[in-house]
């Protein structure tokens, strides 16, 4: 938790965005940016050295270490990550003037050396470095609601250099001096119009440290807090912000690593937002309800088959236990290429421009609180009701839903099993977005049982999604191979069938504590 003394250090509150270096001409020169501009733009060439403990410890608390050099003068700058806040940075600064590029930990004040672990006799070492031409300009508006606004825009154009790795820099900044978080999205959205722009939170420090070779963690979800005089609306818009900065981090480490974890994690953040979507669609615009979880559905849809590929063959086909088969070695290289071939699909999706505008959209739709531009008044109304009511009605809805979907769980047939999936996933959701309003004690019973009841339907899912993919991957070999991959495929889905035999009795007792457990809402 910040101490009083952090919470007076200044903070660092922008908007990064990417574009190609031919565009910098054009975002100085848009009407808007002519207008609004004070004073000549300045150019100035900034180097910069990152450093970190041998064990990355400082990385790992969420803090960026850099000395760098402007003109003649060096600068020791600390930054520190709170609480993710959707796709606008919002960190803690610290900085002060050294004598050249050697770090110098003791001059941190003790405070901040505390919080990111870092003794005054820490060994450091450097990492990685930048160089790059950073052009500015300061902007100075007056909004029709919200008053004053001053922001710095910052066009960098360089390198990143770790050893011999080498990474291009070409990205705007607007830092919010003054005003409301709202006015940076709205300038970014007036300057999507003419220039391609994408969101990007993998400052350089995260692109640094990925090119040194420590590659960037998937996202986690964050529960943001919540109370229960919080409006219905605010709650929604603290949930929208979570699973935005885990949908845009989640993302930055599937273009960056291999892992498979990261593909799940930006499955689950999509999951979450159309979750969020369908726990407020009483109190959402209609139109804007099915555009933005049509949007984000469209995304999953996307990323299904990679995330089945990855899923096959790390539970279902490495956990069999097979007898050496030539078969199976030929299963396994086959679903891998298909793996390469669907990761290289999902990283083209991620990377084109319709899928950027759509982040950039949702975080401004986010940010200005696009919810009451389309309200009625009564819908109006009803958004600013407190949470407490709201969750209530949700949970005992989405609580009906589940007890449906689970009548004769034993019974159900493979539909009927993906329907009971998909309300325990609901209601899981919908349990830990709520759960700051009420007691643990009450709630965790119903979060264990709905994780049980959910790992169960999951596997049974992966056997089918199996099915699936094998029928795809025999299709396509060759002739002579299909024989053997009929073969190992038809031995791990019956060793698989086998394991879970005993699922119907499973769901039918998982499914009836659930019914016998207490309401806590």
């Amino acid at each position: 938790m910040a101490t009083g003394r952090e919470l007076r250090w200044p903070r660092e509150i922008e908007l990064k965005l990417a574009l190609a270096p031919r565009d910098h001409r054009a975002v100085l020169d848009h009407p808007l940016v002519r207008e609004r501009l004070e004073g000549r733009p300045r150019r100035r060439l900034l180097e910069s050295r990152y450093f970190d403990t041998p064990e990355r410890g400082l990385w790992a608390r969420g803090a960026a270490f850099r000395v760098r050099r402007i003109g003649h003068d060096f600068v020791q700058t600390v930054k520190l990550a709170d609480l993710p806040r959707g796709a606008l940075a919002d960190r803690l600064e610290w900085s002060c003037p050294v004598e050249d590029f050697a770090p110098r930990p003791d001059l941190l004040p003790a405070e901040l050396a505390e919080r990111i672990g870092l003794g005054a006799d820490a060994v450091l070492e450097p990492l990685f470095e930048t160089r790059f031409l950073r052009r500015t300009a300061r902007l100075r508006w007056r909004e029709a609601v919200g008053g004053l606004v001053e922001l710095e825009l910052a066009l960098d154009r360089g390198t990143i250099i770790a050893g011999e790795r080498r990474e291009r820099i070409s990205e705007l900044e607007l830092e919010l001096r003054r005003g409301s978080r709202r006015a940076a999205f709205a300038l970014a959205e007036a300057l999507r119009a003419t220039v391609p722009l994408r969101l990007s939170v993998a400052d350089k420090a995260a692109r640094g440290h990925a090119l040194a070779g420590w590659s960037p963690p998937p996202g986690r979800a964050v529960r943001p807090p919540l109370l229960p005089t919080m409006s219905a609306m605010a709650a929604f818009a603290g949930l929208l912000h979570a699973v935005l900065a885990h949908w845009l981090a989640s993302e930055t480490a599937v273009q960056r690593s291999e892992d498979g974890e990261a593909v799940h994690q930006l499955r689950v953040a999509l999951r979450r937002g159309v979750v969020a979507f369908a726990l407020f669609r009483p109190l959402l615009p209609a139109a804007a309800h099915q555009r933005w979880r049509e949007a984000m559905k469209g995304v999953l849809g996307g990323l299904a088959e990679l995330r089945e590929l990855d899923v096959v063959h790390a539970e279902l086909l490495a956990t069999a236990e097979a007898p050496e088969e030539e078969g199976l070695g030929l299963l396994a290289e086959r679903l891998a290429r298909a793996r390469l071939r669907a990761r290289a699909a999902v990283r083209k999706m991620l990377a084109a421009q319709a899928h950027g505008d759509l982040l950039l959209e949702l975080a401004a739709w986010l940010e200005r609180e696009g919810w009451r531009e389309e309200a009625d008044t009564r819908l109006l109304l009803r958004q600013d009701l407190p949470v407490a009511d709201h969750a209530a009605r949700m949970l005992a809805r989405t609580h009906k839903r589940l007890l449906r979907a689970g009548r004769d769980a034993g019974a159900l047939d493979t539909a009927g099993r993906h329907e009971l999936r998909l309300a325990a996933k609901r209601m899981r959701y919908a349990v830990d977005f709520f759960a700051p309003l009420y007691p643990e004690r009450k709630r965790e019973p119903w979060s264990r049982r709905l994780r049980r009841l959910q790992d169960l339907l999951g596997e049974d899912n992966d056997l089918a999604s199996a099915r699936h993919l094998f029928a795809k991957v025999i299709a396509a070999a060759p002739k002579r191979e299909r024989t053997a991959l009929a073969r190992a495929a038809g031995f791990v889905l019956g060793w698989h069938r086998h394991r879970l035999a005993a699922l119907p009795h499973k769901l039918e007792k998982e499914v009836a504590r659930l019914g016998a457990l207490g309401r806590f809402w």
